[in-house]
């Protein structure tokens, strides 16, 4: 009887695991810079460097998610911040452009 309870308690917890809703968003650059995406504004949160006019996937977010996309230089100047959240990601397939339009012209000095 205790491997049965262990069973159902093993299969729960598969089922609990597989129902998490993460997800990569794949960060489009659009630019004709290099850019650095940070989630977070310390410089230790999540460092995606990302060429000019290509893509990449980056770390699973998790659902119940909110942070701040900052795309700097390669001199840690301030190009772009933004507060994002899931529902927002989400809409957008998981995926974040970055374009010309969306870049300071002058940008703010970086930590």
């Amino acid at each position: 009887m205790r491997w049965l309870i262990a069973f159902a308690l093993i299969l729960a917890s598969i089922a609990l695991t597989a129902c998490d809703p993460g997800a990569g968003i794949t960060w489009v650059n659009e630019t004709d810079v290099q850019l650095q995406i940070y989630l977070g504004d310390d410089l230790d949160d999540f460092d995606l460097s990302l060429a000019p006019h290509s893509s990449k996937e980056g770390a699973t977010i998790e659902a119940v998610w909110e942070d701040v996309v900052v795309v700097r230089d390669q001199q840690s100047n301030i190009l772009f911040r933004q507060e994002i959240t899931w529902d927002e990601l989400e809409a957008q397939d998981f995926r974040f452009e970055i374009t010309e339009e969306m870049l300071s012209p002058t940008p703010t000095q970086g930590q």
